[in-house]
């Protein structure tokens, strides 16, 4: 008990690892809320806010009471979708399908167009768009709940014709013998009532994954601490000479390891359910799983709250298992580089079998029995899933449960064994074997060795701060994750609004302020005429549409009139397509792209830099390098300069495919055209153009970088350590950026932000 205490305080007694943990929460939250604001808003257009608040307002009502108010509510959100502003007046469409409007009399119509002119049809949100799908939504939800009984019934139904089908004919096959089980396994579930409830909420606290590769990060420093670290200080072979020293040793630190798979559960989980209550709520706990959203496939017969108590003893266990193979691992591995390039080799073949295999392909035991596919922990209690087996269906959550605890005995097993039979004294990896085995013949080759002060720091950084590998993992990562952007043109507004200015491209004059005019007239001709044929009752669904067509430029135009109007405040300004200016200047979208590149450059500049300084003052060697000859202003000339190289090397590996990709969708015209002929780049002087403005921005972000390794280095100095000027720079470097990222537009102007971001004119 004393050796576990020992162990435990080793690693939790340090008041850095717990300011590290703080972080991870913090982070953990913030990206959390971060990913479903914007997923909730990029696929549904309407805010979590919205999705809340029509909960709300429903609380205490019956399936069938809350359906029927939301369903005539969205009826009348149907209706006036087919209305569009044409300036003081209102255009009836005609719907050619169901002719809607035309079963509306005259009283209805005049009532509809009140309602729409007054905007009191908006309850939740500020635009018909958003209004109507939040409403389609959450009426899909409810009417899920509603007919579940008929969901049942299908299953049965299913199987029985699907077994009859030739395809299936073969009965000692996977396909036919999963077809018989899947009604068996819903049998009990027949006469279940369902309630509705948020269902946002209960996904959100279990589904987001980010918290999941927190934890294992977390999880690999705390095996690193307890194992790795020894080793490269070479302590492990004295603590294996004392009493105690081995069996009892990894005993308590298997243990202790555990302990913080525990600690990270409930700290980051915590920060989950805490945040998803806060954003979404969870409803009636009591109500069954099968409730929510994408869990009706699910045969166990649970509430919310037995899932969320059965989820966080299954997300332990998993935790428990990934600590028990990052033991075995950290046991076997001489130092980090070769434990972190084995974990990050088991969890990319995790994945790519996870993500690439078919789920009823025989291979489908490599697909759900590992690491990635248990860290999705919500995937065992959403449906009801059998993995082939030999032809054999078998239930996937009993059959993980068999794996699970198979490898958690194996690999504690092997680690004690191991840990206790080592005798090996060298902990020199095979990776430093090689790289000194190269670097040896390039002496032998060249005929010298060399002493100059400039390589030595290299190797020290690349080799030894792990930078050369960090370095190549995010360019590898940024390669695989490239996707060519699609112009994006989602409405006919968008589509002519490209159009006009494509024809009006250029400086303002006579010619174009006429065509212009000419445009309006004829769009206003088609109106008048149009609204002539209405009123006489004279226009078929075919000359309506017709009419549609043309006047389907009116709002771009207008568009196009408004900005004009600014074009003529701003002398020497152009008419210009500048969609993809825009996202480039920080624009709309724009903006949060620019947070999230700064965000990947800072933390990628401040693990590769990190080490430069601190493992000298951690160590005590500053002392003698100081005290030698070039050892204090050469030295830290050496060290900026090799910090500079990996900067460029980040900047270019996470700017350059950006803006490559943007201006390859939009294109390059008019780069020559005054910055300020967009509106939101008013202020910036005449004579910069939008070439030179996206230079001075980008010089802007690559100075803010070049800052950012003086601040490291100033952290490194005064902490001398590398955890505390890590949990420092997050503090300094990273927060500010999350904040701006969260919306609070204040911290764009927060230390480095604004040269970090670029575009805060």
């Amino acid at each position: 008990m004393r050796l576990l205490a020992n162990e435990f305080i080793k690693v939790f007694g340090k008041k850095s690892i717990w300011l590290i943990l703080l972080g991870a929460m913090c982070l953990n939250g913030i990206l959390l809320y971060v990913n479903e604001s914007s997923r909730v808003t990029r696929n549904n257009f309407y805010s979590t806010k919205h999705y809340k608040n029509i909960y709300v307002d429903l609380q205490g009502k019956s399936n069938q009471e809350a359906l029927k108010i939301l369903q005539d509510e969205f009826k009348t959100l149907e209706i006036l979708m087919q209305l569009t502003y044409m300036e003081n007046d209102i255009l009836f469409q005609y719907n050619s399908q169901n002719g809607m409007l035309m079963d509306i009399n005259e009283d209805e119509l005049k009532k509809l167009e009140e309602i729409y002119k007054s905007g009191s049809y908006l309850k939740y949100t500020d635009d018909i768009w958003k209004e109507y799908w939040l409403y389609r939504d959450v009426i899909s939800e409810i009417t899920l709940c509603e007919s579940y009984a008929d969901y049942l019934n299908k299953i049965d139904e299913a199987a029985e014709t699907l077994s009859q089908l030739p395809i299936f004919e073969e009965k000692d096959s996977f396909s036919y013998r999963n077809i018989l089980k899947t009604p068996e396994a819903f049998n009990h579930l027949k006469g279940n009532k369902l309630y509705f409830g948020p269902s946002n909420g209960i996904k959100m606290a279990t589904e987001f994954f980010g918290t999941d590769m927190l934890a294992v990060v977390l999880l690999i420093m705390i095996i690193a601490s307890l194992i790795t670290r020894e080793k490269e200080m070479s302590q492990l072979i004295l603590l294996k000479s004392t009493f105690l020293g081995r069996k009892p040793l990894v005993i308590a630190k298997l243990a202790t390891a555990y302990l913080g798979s525990f600690i990270i559960t409930v700290l980051l989980y915590g920060v989950n359910f805490f945040v998803a209550y806060h954003v979404y709520g969870f409803g009636s706990l009591n109500r069954l799983i099968q409730s929510v959203s994408g869990y009706m496939g699910s045969n166990l017969n649970i509430t919310i709250l037995h899932y969320f108590i059965m989820f966080l003893i299954a997300k332990l266990i998993i935790y428990i298992l990934f600590t028990s193979i990052a033991f075995l691992f950290a046991v076997l591995a001489k130092d980090a580089v070769q434990l972190y390039l084995t974990l990050v080799s088991l969890l990319a073949v995790s994945a790519v079998a996870y993500y690439n295999i078919d789920q009823s392909s025989y291979l489908s035991i490599f697909k759900y029995l590992n690491i990635i596919s248990f860290l999705n922990t919500y995937s065992f209690f959403k449906s009801y899933l059998n993995i082939n087996f030999f032809d054999m269906p078998i239930n996937y959550i009993l059959i993980s449960f068999i794996t699970i605890i198979a490898k958690l005995i194996i690999a504690v097993t092997v680690s004690v064994l191991i840990f206790c039979r080592q005798k090996t004294i060298d902990n020199t990896s095979r990776i430093t074997e090689v790289l000194k085995y190269i670097r040896s013949k390039l002496q032998l080759k060249y005929g010298y060795r060399s002493s100059r002060l400039f390589w030595h720091e290299c190797y020290k950084i690349f080799i030894g701060g792990k930078s050369l590998l960090f370095l190549l993992v995010y360019a590898a990562v940024t390669f695989v994750t490239y996707k060519p952007l699609s112009e994006n043109l989602s409405t006919l507004e968008d589509f002519y609004y490209k159009q006009y200015m494509l024809e009006l491209e250029g400086e303002v004059n006579e010619d174009k302020l006429r065509y212009i005019e000419e445009e309006e007239a004829r769009l206003s001709e088609a109106y008048n005429n149009m609204m002539q044929l209405m009123e006489e009752a004279d226009i078929s669904p075919y000359i309506m549409e017709s009419y549609q067509n043309i006047l389907a430029p009116y709002k771009a135009l207008q568009e196009v009139k408004m900005h004009t109007d600014y074009l003529k405040t701003k002398n020497g300004s152009q008419y210009l397509y500048d969609s993809g200016y825009k996202i480039l200047t920080g624009e709309g979208s724009g903006r949060y792209k620019d947070i999230q590149l700064a965000l990947q450059s800072v933390i990628m500049t401040i693990v590769c830099i990190v080490y430069v300084y601190t493992v000298e003052y951690q160590t005590g060697s500053i002392n003698l390098i100081k005290a030698s000859y070039k050892g204090r202003l050469h030295t830290f000339l050496c060290k900026l300069g090799i910090s500079v190289i990996i900067l460029t090397v980040i900047y270019f590996t996470t700017y350059a495919p950006y803006f490559y990709n943007v201006l390859q969708a939009y294109g390059v015209r008019a780069l020559s055209a005054p910055a300020y002929s967009m509106e939101h780049l008013s202020e910036i002087p005449k004579q910069i153009s939008i070439l030179k403005y996206l230079i001075f921005i980008s010089v802007m972000r690559y100075i803010g970088l070049i800052l950012t390794i003086f601040i490291i280095f100033w952290l490194s100095v005064r902490l001398k350590s590398v955890i505390l000027t890590l949990v420092a720079c997050i503090c300094v470097l990273v927060l500010p950026l999350l904040f701006s990222l969260l919306g609070i537009s204040g911290f764009d102007y927060v230390l480095l932000n604004p040269f970090l971001l670029g575009n805060v004119f």
